[in-house]
């Protein structure tokens, strides 16, 4: 549940979860995860909340294939000083219902996939904080988020999002001293809304 969390500390091992008729809360102990350590993540329930935290390690997402959260709230954590969230794959995107990243250190986009995250809700349907930088000025996070709107904050670092499709944005921050932010649309005759 929300208040009493499922720990695990896998070791070289990999995770597979699937709640049947309920929400996800599992914390995983013991350093970094990667994407594909993960065979599978799934909740039957629609619109279920899918929460991921890495207690003290980085989450490298280089293959989210088994990712199942398409019509859910997903929510992934790296805590611990210096711990990002890195986009590493090289093909296909994380999707979502409501998406929400939330590293301690930076939220990278290192891999080639065109689209490192989509979020398919009305509202905010991407959140994005940072204690460093989100993307960067060569690689910035490749999102989609339709019909809904994205928030980013960024502690130290710059703010680079950019999206093929139209992109909506409610809220950004940068508290760092001289940041950039940086929001661009790529596709053709698209918009770009800042509210």
């Amino acid at each position: 549940s929300n208040t009493q969390h499922f720990v695990v500390q896998p070791g070289t091992g990999d995770l597979a979860i699937r709640a049947r008729t309920s929400d996800i809360w599992l914390d995983v102990a013991g350093g970094n995860v990667r994407g594909s350590d993960i065979l599978n993540l799934q909740a039957d329930a629609n619109n279920a909340n899918v929460n991921l935290t890495v207690l003290n390690g980085s989450l490298d997402l280089n293959d989210v294939s088994h990712f199942q959260v398409a019509n859910d709230r997903l929510t992934l954590n790296a805590f611990g000083a210096g711990h990002n969230i890195d986009f590493s794959g090289t093909a296909g995107s994380l999707n979502g219902g409501q998406v929400v990243l939330n590293a301690a250190g930076s939220i990278l986009s290192s891999g080639s996939a065109a689209v490192d995250v989509s979020a398919n809700q009305a509202g905010t349907a991407l959140t994005l904080t940072a204690g460093g930088g989100i993307g960067s000025g060569t690689d910035p996070l490749n999102v989609v988020v339709i019909p809904g709107t994205v928030s980013a904050t960024a502690a130290t670092g710059n703010i680079f999002v950019q999206s093929p499709e139209s992109l909506n944005v409610n809220q950004a921050t940068a508290t760092g001293a001289a940041r950039q932010i940086s929001f661009t649309t790529t596709g053709t005759n698209k918009t770009l809304q800042v509210s």
